[in-house]
């Protein structure tokens, strides 16, 4: 189903100004380009979806067709550094807008570090507002929508106000005929919510598995509702969670699915032009 299809029961609480105004930092730091025409040629017009090696922990970055640059989750304080390291090779200079799955450590950890170092034009977060942060914040709820060009944005949860990591954005992306699910620490209680409330919205091209691959979420009715051609986990190499779990990975290649892993392959970098969605691969590393 398109998004252009989604009949969201709220309307979007952010006002076309207030966007306005979070995005306002775009003019002022001009287009995002590259030094390397090679990868100019490469990436243009593409939605690019960076899925950055943060160690135990999320950070995502989208660099939408008409320039703009999203981060879905900051990573931890520790990461940080390696989060500014990442935007500066591909000659990200300021963040249009910063959105938080939730306000854990190893998700919203490096918003400091990157609200030092870089210009953020806000922040979109559900459930509990990160704290001590300077920045323009803005709440959003299950059923709110938003489009920036031909990119849209729909948040489907958290579907819950109990305080734990239930309590997710649940972020859906569509460019063209390919979509995206962001989903945070999300288990599964609400992920069988998701199910039972949102499930003609779950279906997507591309699932950042829940939690970083737990045993406690990706539930079986709530992959089977997604049923992902690529699935990315983020975690680190030999944390002590056992992230990802081995059930969970073996579930996700037993329905077709191609796993990819920071924690053994490191940052991935895909490019969608509306169409066919792709893996990224350069001739330096990223």
């Amino acid at each position: 189903m398109s998004f252009l299809d989604l009949s969201m029961k709220n309307k979007l609480k952010i006002g076309l100004s207030v966007l306005l105004a979070l995005l306002a930092v775009a003019g002022s730091v001009g287009l995002w380009a590259w030094q390397n025409h090679s990868h100019l040629r490469l990436t243009e017009g593409k939605l690019q979806l960076h899925f950055i090696d943060v160690g135990q922990g999320d950070a995502a970055l989208l660099v939408l067709p008409t320039g703009e640059r999203i981060m879905i989750d900051t990573g931890t304080e520790e990461s940080g550094e390696a989060i500014l390291a990442h935007l500066a090779k591909w000659d990200v200079k300021a963040l249009d807008l910063v959105i938080l799955s939730h306000n854990h450590d190893d998700h919203a950890g490096g918003l400091a570090v990157l609200s030092d170092a870089i210009a953020i034009g806000g922040v979109l977060y559900a459930g509990e507002a990160p704290k001590n942060c300077n920045l323009d914040l803005r709440e959003v709820q299950a059923g709110d929508a938003f489009t920036i060009g031909d990119v849209h944005f729909a948040v489907l949860g958290p579907l819950t106000d109990e305080e734990s990591e239930n309590r997710s954005m649940i972020l859906r992306v569509d460019y063209g005929e390919r979509s995206f699910l962001f989903t945070g620490d999300a288990e599964e209680e609400e992920e069988v919510m998701l199910v039972e409330q949102m499930s003609d919205y779950l279906n997507v091209d591309l699932l950042k598995v829940a939690h970083h691959g737990s045993a406690y979420s990706s539930a079986e009715l709530f992959l089977q509702a997604v049923s992902p051609d690529i699935a990315v986990i983020s975690a680190s190499a030999d944390n002590n969670f056992g992230h990802p779990a081995p059930t969970t990975v073996e579930k996700l290649k037993s329905m077709g699915a191609m796993v990819y892993r920071t924690d053994r392959q490191g940052t991935l970098v895909f490019l969608c032009d509306g169409h066919t969605l792709t893996r990224y691969r350069s001739a330096w590393k990223i």
